[in-house]
């Protein structure tokens, strides 16, 4: 009920801010599931996943905000409000969200709740459901109904997400 409250939330904000939104999205879940990339399943009882997924995470989403502080002064030729600054912040939010649910499934795996890879593989799993969920959100923003072409088009997102985020994990180290 609450994920359907924030998709009729999206409809009532700008396009721009939802655009800043599941672009903050898209991004923010392919460069968790990057991090978690870099990462093996017996490292989590160390704690070192769980400290590369939420340093990704927050280091992310400052990124993002000081883009959208940039892209704010080069559109309107003036420093941001406090009014701007609570807005960009707000549009990087998703980066957040990409974070956490992976981060919980990290965090049970350190704490012995759940096998190392079993927590790694649910944490790169909601991920990659994330990104594969983006036709939908789209197409609820756009009101079109959802079909089997956006479902395709959803795992085929995904698809692509994994390979930047493989690329990613390949070339910077």
């Amino acid at each position: 009920m609450q994920k359907k409250s924030q998709l009729d939330q999206l409809g009532k904000l700008k396009p721009q801010d939802v655009a800043h939104r599941v672009s903050a999205y898209t991004y923010g879940n392919i460069l968790a599931l990057g991090a978690l990339i870099l990462t093996k399943p017996g490292q989590i009882a160390q704690g070192h996943t769980l400290t590369v997924l939420l340093a990704t995470g927050l280091t992310t989403y400052l990124a993002h905000f000081l883009a959208e502080s940039q892209e704010h002064r080069l559109l309107h030729g003036k420093a941001l409000t406090g009014q701007d600054i609570i807005k960009a912040l707000r549009n990087a939010v998703p980066i957040m969200s990409s974070t956490l649910l992976p981060a919980l499934f990290i965090a049970l795996g350190s704490w012995g709740f759940l096998a190392p890879p079993t927590a790694w593989f649910l944490a790169v799993t909601v991920l990659l459901l994330r990104l594969a969920s983006m036709g939908f959100v789209v197409a609820r923003y756009q009101q079109q109904a959802a079909s089997f072409r956006t479902l395709l088009g959803g795992i085929l997102f995904a698809s692509l997400g994994l390979v930047v985020a493989l690329l990613k994990a390949l070339l910077t180290h």
